[in-house]
């Protein structure tokens, strides 16, 4: 478990195993702030075409990224880079000094949803390739439904990674694309922030608790 409020992560709470599509049910009190943790899970639109949901993300996009500037100290502005397609933005002090390269992708569920977020294999392996050549960091900020928070991309850390491509059903032809291989992260190892501007306030009238696996 990890709160979505004080960022205390407690392992002996293990998040469950949720089937289904938009469930929103109480998780737990944190133990330490003692706060509602909710559990709200994913669900898939339909697409109505693909340059349809490129200009929404990008938008949605934009939106995100001035918040995290707006909550952030010494970041004076952020702009896409020329390899636009595998990672993001890259970002700059108030000298205009570039600082690293940042990934903002937003979730449609809260961060005890799943045991595991997930990116694809090419997020990962271009943000090793970007640090090994410039030494600078490479951060994925990743907006729930209940925080935010992020993953610094690591030569170190031990990635679990899927065997086929992830890909959804309105676009089966990724199915045939490596570069769409899933990268498996613990959200217990994820750093929340603690700004919460767009974020769900965890209140309901009624608590039903459930079965933790």
């Amino acid at each position: 478990m990890i709160c979505p409020y004080c960022t205390y992560v407690d392992n002996n709470i293990k998040i469950p195993e949720v089937s289904g599509i938009g469930v929103e049910t109480f998780f737990v009190d944190c133990p330490n702030c003692g706060k509602d943790i909710w559990i709200i899970t994913g669900y898939t639109e339909k697409e109505v075409s693909k340059e349809h949901t490129m200009i929404v993300g990008e938008r949605r996009g934009t939106e995100l990224m001035k918040t995290f500037i707006k909550n952030t100290k010494d970041i004076e502005f952020i702009r896409k880079t020329s390899d636009k397609s595998v990672i993001d933005f890259e970002v700059f002090d108030l000298r205009l000094n570039l600082i690293g390269y940042l990934e903002i992708v937003e979730r449609n569920c809260t961060i005890n949803a799943y045991r595991d977020t997930m990116f694809n294999k090419s997020k990962i392996q271009k943000g090793r390739e970007l640090q090994e050549e410039n030494n600078l960091p490479v951060i994925i900020l990743i907006k729930f439904v209940d925080c935010w928070a992020y993953h610094k991309v690591s030569d170190t850390f031990k990635y679990r990674v899927g065997m086929d491509p992830s890909y959804p059903q309105y676009r089966k032809l990724q199915k045939y694309d490596d570069s769409q291989v899933t990268t498996f992260i613990p959200v217990e190892g994820l750093k929340v922030l603690k700004f919460r501007d767009l974020c769900f306030d965890g209140k309901r009238k009624s608590k039903i608790n459930i079965i933790v696996n």
